[in-house]
């Protein structure tokens, strides 16, 4: 950056700060510097002061200014700070610095591929989540370049940065915080009305514990005192002083201004002191007066180029400023430029060889309020006019430019021209993933046709709002403009143009008639067409989860992948693959998404595309899972965690950490899980899965500190999110009973169910999320909690469940026979319950799933002892002294210390037995004396837990035992004994 500079005093306390700050960074802990003050405070100028004192330090110095302009592009200040590092590196230190990041970084800054014109073409994914990995790509830069040498990022004048720009500011303030960047950002706290985005910055930043504030206000008396006398050479008067501070505030650029102003006029000179009153009347009242004083030194010719100038912007080029003063050669406006550069008014950009600024945006708003509105519409219409001949073929790099300026001259010229450009600035803001500013764009451009008729031009502008507004998460009004969009495609039978705009209608839980539009394009598609087959595969996508017509969805589907296959169409048929087989998993037919789930992946392994492919991976996960294949769920989740990282997509890597961190718990190895899922938390803290299976395997290797540590995260992150039907959110509820019954912490419980019937309300629920998560959290709460009328509910729900959809050996954390065993205890079914943890127990020592076999064995013991049948001690023991041999062998501290609790309480049974009369068992000891109390079998049915059937075997087995033939008999021998 290149500035006129100015005398500086003062800003000691200011610059001891950012200093300090510096030296923090330079210990590793990056800190973030937000100092605001009104216009002409010296912000920028205390920080070029501050810059100039590190000169000498091994620190990179990074700039980037926001201008108030709606032409510039989005990212512009972020732009600017990479272009400086690419124009000081060579091609090799941005390969090296920017590593896999580079293709992402180059979408935004094409300067990079000149370096290297070799870079391939991003992949393509998902818009949030191409956003993602756009700004961690520029994280992952300047925390590897961070490694070599401290990094001083300065955005200036952050109160016109557009909203992206922000948001990538929020981003690389959290991601570097433990490396060495210091990001040091100046904005005007006069210009934070409530609808400036910044605000919404700030709040977001103040909670960062590396953030620091630092307010500019006017200087001191005797500051301007020194900054005076610096200019004039002298000790001003203190009556000059005082009205200056009074007039001034302090404010260094008027100081300045006001000063120079009376040196110029020769009347702040020693001579002159004596006339006192004349400084009050060549003070001027307000800035843009003090302004024009000063630009009245100029000379006519240069006043006006340099109000064209304003109107092209705080920066502008020699060539677009020479082509618009037609009356003056090159030779005169380098003369005219020269004289304006020898009074500080503009400045040599360094970056551009031909590029100038304004050395204060208070010079250029005053010198582009002198014209009127008529003449500033004719120059902008020029402007653009010229902007399209110097740019030439690469004139589509700044349509946004070119649009602003098409925008303002709009009443002369019309909306034409504003429309093609502002077309090609939106497609290129949401290829940068900038979806704010490309909806700025479109709704510029729609303003603008508002009262004309609806035509081709105006439904390509709706489209591209929808896009924009769908990646933003306005859904509902995302599908307003691209109904409007399609309406006018199938009224003029645009097939193409229909079809491609079906694709993209978004699906939004509880809105009905995307179907129906789907539906309309497909009528005007041919028959058998690879249009049709698009259609019918979104259309798939748009019965099953707009209606919930599984049925109809399947045979869309079938109809398209029958096309596909008709025409040779590989990716198409993938496509089709890809949307069928989640459907299938959606509706809990397992069996058919692993089938289709395979067949995808071998196909987008083939076609290179890995996004597709790991789309697949879980859906084969979610099926392996289901049905307690380890091995299998292990290979999909390793394969899919190996293509998150090549598409450095974070979500997904969570994903795949997670899958993997829970397989290996399932296999009894809860410390290799635990690696994983720190491993997960380490890029993603806040994700709900990792810290649900990152406190579950601390707790179960014995680290209880770390566990609730995790815990308590988990507790306030799930608080904190809203509730959705998911299965990346769905999947925490059903791990969160289990901890709860470890920790016993019943407020965890209350978390599970108040999060699972939330989502059980809502119209967007899958059966797959209802019944193999939701449910499956709710039956745990219920048994944990002893609520024998919800375990009832819950028992009849995933009973019927298995009728409709394909039974799942898995639900969650727990088999499926488990829960179910588990919510049979709870209603007092206990025979009920023990052939289900009977085939629990079977289906963990079949699938080798060690944890699971081991939690199944202390509950199906805990329900033997309970029943207390004969033979039913002797098993439980049995399968206590697996379970007990499996827990130490895979490190389970905590099962293996309630085991051994459960063993204890056999050892007094054991004991109570061999001294109950006649060989009666503890439970038939118990029966008998409530025979002696006068209970009925159904009151000791009740007071036991047991079935009434239950309750009339054990009396007469006891009646046999102690050779008695009726209750009142049996109470005289309970008396006795």
């Amino acid at each position: 950056m290149n500035t006129n500079r100015q005398a500086f005093v003062g800003r000691s306390r200011e610059l001891d700060e950012l200093q300090r700050a510096l030296d923090v960074t330079v210990s590793g802990n990056g800190q973030l510097v937000m100092l605001a003050g009104e216009p002409g405070i010296g912000k920028t100028r205390s920080v070029l002061e501050f810059t100039s004192a590190i000169k000498e330090t091994k620190t990179r110095v990074l700039w980037g200014r926001c201008v108030d302009e709606q032409g510039s592009p989005a990212y512009w200040p972020w732009i600017q700070v990479i272009r400086s590092y690419v124009q000081q590196s060579s091609g090799r230190d941005l390969r090296d610095d920017m590593g896999v990041g580079v293709v992402d970084i180059a979408v935004i800054v094409p300067q990079i591929k000149d370096e290297l014109p070799d870079i391939e073409e991003p992949l393509e994914i998902e818009p949030a989540q191409a956003r993602f990995r756009l700004f961690d790509s520029i994280a992952s830069f300047l925390r590897k370049v961070s490694q070599r040498e401290p990094v001083v990022i300065i955005l200036d004048d952050i109160h016109w940065a557009d909203r992206s720009s922000l948001m990538l500011l929020e981003f690389i303030a959290r991601e570097t915080a433990d490396c060495r960047v210091m990001i040091l950002c100046l904005y005007r706290d006069t210009e934070l009305t409530r609808q400036n985005p910044l605000n919404r910055t700030l709040a977001e930043l103040i909670r960062l514990p590396n953030i620091s504030q630092l307010f500019l206000r006017g200087l001191p008396a005797d500051d301007v005192k020194r900054l005076v006398a610096r200019l004039a050479g002298f000790d001003p008067p203190d009556e000059l002083i005082d009205v200056l501070h009074e007039r001034t505030e302090g404010n260094p650029f008027f100081v300045v201004e006001v000063a120079s102003l009376l040196v110029q006029d020769g009347e702040l000179t020693r001579e002159g002191l004596p006339e006192s009153e004349r400084w009050v009347a060549k003070i001027p009242q307000g800035v843009r007066l003090l302004i024009g004083r000063r630009l009245d030194r100029l000379s006519p010719e240069c006043n006006q180029a340099l109000a064209i100038a304003a109107i092209i912007g705080r920066e502008f080029s020699f060539p677009i400023l020479d082509r618009l003063l037609d009356d003056v050669s090159e030779d005169a406006l380098i003369d005219l430029l020269e004289e304006a550069l020898s009074v500080g008014v503009i400045e040599e950009m360094q970056e551009t060889p031909t590029g100038y600024q304004f050395t204060h945006a208070l010079i250029q708003e005053t010198l582009a309020a002198e014209f009127t509105s008529a003449r500033r519409v004719r120059l902008h219409a020029k402007i653009a006019q010229n902007l399209e001949t110097i740019y030439g073929d690469q004139v589509d790099f700044h349509a946004s430019e070119v649009a602003h300026h098409l925008a303002e001259a709009e009443p002369l010229i019309g909306s034409e021209d504003l429309v093609k450009y502002s077309l090609i600035a939106g497609e290129r803001a949401l290829n940068g993933y900038a979806h704010e500013e490309a909806i700025a764009i479109f709704e510029r451009a729609l303003t603008s046709k508002e009262h004309l008729p609806m035509d081709s031009d105006t439904a390509s502008l709706l489209f591209g709002m929808g896009r924009a507004q769908v990646a933003t998460l306005q859904r509902q009004d995302a599908l307003q403009s691209m109904r409007q969009a399609f309406e006018y495609c199938v009224e003029t039978c645009d097939v193409t143009r229909a079809v491609n705009i079906a694709e993209h209608l978004p699906l939004i839980p509880g809105v009905e008639g995307v179907a129906q539009l789907i539906s309309n394009a497909l009528e005007l598609t041919k028959p058998n067409s690879h249009d049709s087959a698009r259609c019918l595969s979104r259309y798939g996508l748009a019965l099953n989860y707009e209606l919930g017509d599984y049925q109809g969805a399947s045979k869309a589907f079938e109809e398209a992948l029958k096309i596909a296959s008709r025409l040779g169409d590989d990716d198409l048929e993938m496509r089709v693959l890809a949307n069928f087989s989640s459907v299938d998993g959606a509706n809990c037919q397992f069996e058919k998404c692993h089938s289709k789930s395979l067949r995808c992946i071998e196909m987008a392994r083939i076609a290179n595309q890995p996004y597709a492919e790991i789309r697949s991976h879980f859906w084969a996960m979610n099926s392996s899972h289901m049905d307690g294949n380890l091995d299998a769920l292990l290979h999909h989740a390793e394969a899919a965690l190996s293509l998150a990282e090549k598409l450095r997509v974070k979500a997904l890597e969570a994903g795949s950490l997670f899958s993997i961190a829970i397989t290996l718990g399932f296999s009894g190895d809860w410390a290799g899980g635990r690696r994983y899922s720190d491993r997960g938390l380490g890029s993603s803290p806040n994700d709900l899965r990792l810290l649900a299976v990152g406190s579950l395997a601390a707790f179960m290797d014995g680290d209880k500190e770390h566990g609730s540590g995790l815990l308590k995260r988990l507790e306030d992150v799930s608080r904190a999110t809203v509730p959705n039907t998911s299965l990346e959110y769905a999947v925490h509820l059903s791990v969160m009973p289990t901890i709860a019954r470890l920790t016993e912490d019943a407020s965890l419980l209350d978390l599970a169910e108040t999060s699972a019937r939330t989502l059980l309300d809502s119209s967007a629920i899958t059966p797959a999320v209802e019944f193999h998560h939701v449910r499956p959290s709710l039956a745990l709460v219920a048994a944990y909690k002893g609520d024998r009328e919800a375990a009832r509910e819950q028992y009849e729900h995933l009973l019927a469940s298995f009728e409709t959809y394909d039974e799942p050996k898995m639900m969650g954390v727990t088999s499926s026979e488990g829960i179910l065993g588990l919510l049979s205890a709870t209603m007092g079914r206990l025979t009920e319950s023990v052939n289900h943890y009977q085939n629990a127990w079977d289906f963990c020592r079949i699938t080798r799933h060690r944890y699971q076999q081991v939690w199944t064995g202390y509950e199906y013991a805990g329900v033997l002892l309970k029943r207390d049948e004969t033979g039913d001690v002797q098993k439980a023991r049995e399968i206590l002294e697996t379970s007990l041999e499996i827990a130490i062998e895979s490190n389970m501290r905590i099962l293996v210390e309630r085991i051994q609790q459960l063993q204890s309480q056999f050892d007094r049974v054991a004991l109570e037995s061999d001294s109950a009369p006649a060989g009666l068992t503890r439970r038939e000891a118990e029966v008998l004396k409530l025979i002696a109390a006068g209970k009925t079998n159904r009151d000791i049915a009740e007071e036991l837990f047991i079935t009434v059937p239950t309750a009339a075997r054990h009396v007469s087995n006891i009646f046999s035992k102690i050779g008695v033939n009726n209750r009142t008999e049996a109470a005289a021998y309970s008396s006795r004994h």
